[in-house]
């Protein structure tokens, strides 16, 4: 079953958390504002920005016209972050293109399975009622075979989507999990599945 994490931090925002979090355990001193605009090529005031987000959510504490005044008052289990891929966001409804992935996201290691693993950003609301919505992360398992009934990242005509799997004979079912759309039945040669839906990171603001 899917395993499931909250978070209140965007990927931007985590991305941000992470690079800080790392680099105390690497230096064990914080990185100044300049630091933290080269390391993830954001300009001083973007990185300033985070840092003050982070500070309003809880996760930093930051002593004003100090250098290196950053304090980490809460992190992800750093010991056991993993670094994925972030690729192009999939349509729960309509599929979308696949982007290659420019991005990488640190993932708790407890939310994946064996093998390889990449994150997408989900958008629409055609899974909804099994608690996927627009805004939310998939970590999606890759080169496994899925069995009837697991959601899965289905590339069809190009374009990706995330339905339940079904496999009728020759035929394919990609079903939604929304009483108001309906299921896409298409041949099994003309659907590539990219992965199974193995763990999900709900955004909530």
């Amino acid at each position: 079953s899917m395993k499931r994490l909250t978070t209140d931090l965007t990927p931007k925002q985590m991305r941000v958390l992470d690079f800080i979090t790392q680099w105390v355990q690497n230096q064990g001193y914080p990185p100044t504002f300049q630091e933290l605009a080269q390391g993830l090529q954001l300009t001083e005031k973007n990185a300033r920005d985070y840092v003050l987000i982070l500070e309003r959510k809880g996760y930093l504490r930051r002593q004003p016209n100090v250098a290196r005044g950053l304090t980490l008052l809460k992190s992800p289990p750093t010991e056991a972050l993993l670094e994925l891929p972030l690729v192009g966001r999939v349509m729960a409804g309509k599929p979308v293109e696949i982007f290659e992935h420019q991005e990488t996201i640190q993932i708790p290691q407890w939310l994946l399975r064996g093998g390889t693993h990449f994150v997408m950003e989900v958008r629409g609301d055609s899974m909804i009622e099994d608690g996927i919505r627009e805004g939310d992360l998939v970590i999606v398992q890759q080169q496994v075979v899925p069995s009837n009934g697991e959601t899965v990242v289905a590339v069809v005509q190009g374009e990706a989507t995330i339905k339940r799997f079904f496999r009728r004979g020759a035929m394919v079912e990609l079903r939604p999990a929304n009483a108001h759309m309906g299921p896409l039945h298409v041949e099994a040669q003309d659907v590539e599945i990219k992965g199974v839906v193995a763990g999900l990171i709900r955004k909530y603001h």
